[in-house]
């Protein structure tokens, strides 16, 4: 009879304990969830709150679309880790935004993910194949800048290539020179172009 109870309380033991283990580790789901999807909520706010752009507007998306961004980042050797995800609308077609961020590292490049698949809002037909790079320009502050041609869900991804899929802005003295320069050219072919027109006649 003693070995019976024994036997009994060890069986009840093991059930607790592993009933325990189950309900700790849907807890940290659970926490999980919560954690990123606040990450998230925080990250949207703070994204409204600095976006620089005419007729340009963001929402919040959810966790799941952080970890569709991250598993087409996987596979890439040219991308590191999302950051966030967010909506981004606006009444143009193209458009200038500027996105302001806090996590963004100076030394670091950076690049957008833009998802382009239809009828991104049902889940059932995600096809995470549909994701395209856009180029940023981003100066080391907390501050990136691109040219957006169509709108639905993004992400801020690092980008850990060595091409040209994230570059850093050039100076505006750089600027203004490079657009002289550029000028000049454009001015030199023309001249060239009308010379020779006019020795064929």
């Amino acid at each position: 009879m003693k070995k019976l109870m024994r036997s009994i309380a060890l069986i009840l033991a093991v059930v607790m304990v592993l009933g325990m283990t189950v309900f700790a580790a849907g807890s940290t789901s659970t926490s999980t969830g919560d954690s990123t999807s606040k990450k998230l909520w925080d990250d949207w706010k703070q994204i409204k709150e600095g976006l620089e752009g005419d007729g340009v507007s963001v929402y919040p998306l959810d966790g799941d679309w952080l970890t569709w961004a991250q598993q087409y980042a996987d596979t890439r050797d040219d991308l590191g880790k999302v950051l966030t995800v967010f909506d981004m609308t606006s009444e143009n077609k193209g458009f200038y935004v500027t996105i302001k961020y806090s996590e963004l590292v100076p030394g670091k490049q950076y690049a957008l993910l833009h998802y382009i698949g239809e009828n991104w809002q049902d889940k059932s037909k995600h096809d995470n194949s549909k994701w395209e790079v856009i180029l940023v320009t981003y100066d080391g502050s907390d501050k990136l800048k691109a040219l957006i041609t169509g709108t639905s869900p993004f992400g801020i991804v690092e980008y850990t290539g060595s091409g040209s899929a994230a570059v850093v802005a050039p100076k505006t003295g750089e600027v203004i020179a490079l657009s002289a320069i550029f000028a000049l050219i454009m001015m030199a072919g023309a001249v060239v172009c009308a010379k020779k027109a006019r020795l064929q006649k």
